[in-house]
């Protein structure tokens, strides 16, 4: 996965960059101080989700993710996952050096989302943490959100998946001879980058519970021949809506009803 180069907000998605899971790190105080005041540390190891927005109409059916891990805080509003080192100053959490994103096409709505986000977090929100509550507020916006916790379908972030089987309600099937193995790279910030046997690609995916979900991925548009195409529409047919995950050790069938597809789970990714 090529390296994060760092952009102006202004500019995000004019980035050529693919995100990573990099390390990086920032100047951040101790534990909350006597004061109660949010730190760094607070945040470290922890990821959020947007339980509501005020002051600001989202994207129906969009939600806002806040991860925070090793000095980076990785941001996703629908679209494009952006990513930067960040502190927390005062109780004002930002963004210390210009986010980098992936750069994945999306209607035109989510990009403007990703804008206003990644505008947001630049500029600094005051942040409060009361259990599993994140409030950020600015001006007059103020985002609510809670913490993620861990899931069945959220222990493949971080793993390379390798399609073995592609499966319907009634059939199973192995790849046929001569088609390079489909794989789904999903990165611990929910970032995947997608080979369908033919075509390569980008999206995002999020977890609750056993289900992940996918958004429409973003291609290549080479010509794919037999069998190569049936596989290809077979993976991207699998990823489709709701798509409910089974583990099983280092094998996993993920489903939505009506495709599915079994996979080797690859080792942890550093």
């Amino acid at each position: 996965m090529a390296p994060l180069r760092p952009v102006p907000a202004s500019a995000l998605f004019l980035v050529a960059a693919v995100l990573t899971a990099c390390g990086g790190g920032s100047s951040s105080s101790t534990a909350q101080d006597a004061a109660g005041t949010l730190t760094a540390d607070d945040l470290d190891g922890t990821a959020y989700l947007s339980a509501g927005v005020d002051g600001h109409d989202v994207v129906p059916g969009s939600r806002i993710r806040l991860g925070f891990e090793d000095g980076r805080m990785t941001a996703n509003a629908g679209c494009n996952s952006m990513s930067g080192a960040y502190d927390v100053t005062d109780g004002r959490l930002a963004w210390t050096s210009s986010p980098a994103a992936t750069q994945i096409g999306c209607p035109r709505e989510l990009m403007r989302q990703d804008q206003w986000l990644a505008d947001l977090l630049t500029a600094g929100v005051d942040a409060t943490l009361d259990g599993d509550s994140l409030t950020l507020s600015a001006d007059d916006v103020t985002i609510h959100l809670t913490q993620e916790r861990p899931a069945e379908a959220a222990t493949l972030f971080g793993h390379t998946l390798t399609v073995t089987e592609l499966t319907t309600p009634k059939t199973s099937s192995a790849l046929p001879d001569g088609v390079r193995s489909p794989t789904l790279e999903i990165a611990t910030d929910g970032t995947v980058l997608l080979d369908t046997g033919c075509n390569r690609g980008r999206t995002t995916a999020t977890a609750a519970g056993d289900v992940l979900r996918f958004e429409p991925p973003a291609t290549t548009k080479m010509a794919c021949t037999p069998p190569a195409g049936a596989v290809e529409q077979a993976v991207l047919q699998a990823l489709e809506g709701q798509v409910t995950v089974t583990v099983d050790g280092s094998t996993a069938t993920l489903g939505n009803g009506r495709h599915g597809l079994v996979v080797d789970v690859g080792p942890r990714q550093d």
